[in-house]
């Protein structure tokens, strides 16, 4: 009697797995994947019309957001050790 009752208890968890989790996690994932899609549509397309924000420049003129600041003069690197000269010896 045991065992036909673990028959039946699994054939009716086989069942609702096919009729329900299945249809749902389907569901779940196609709307996951929906809305992380139009996310990373509508983060590219924002991308996309800030590179043209500025429609009075001409196409192919350079535009330079930041220049780094340069300083009056290069430093030089310190000296690294003393110079010492050898003779090859063969």
């Amino acid at each position: 009697m045991a065992f036909l009752r673990l028959v039946v208890i699994i054939i009716l968890i086989v069942t609702a797995y096919r009729l329900v989790l299945k249809p749902l996690l389907r569901w779940l994932l196609t709307s996951m994947l929906k809305k992380f899609l139009n996310r990373q549509f509508g983060q590219f397309q924002n991308q996309q019309s800030g590179q043209n924000s500025d429609p009075n420049r001409k196409e192919g003129s350079i535009h330079i957001d930041y220049m780094p600041k340069q300083p009056g003069k290069p430093k030089k690197d310190p000296p690294k050790g003393d110079y010492i000269d050898y003779e090859e010896i063969k």
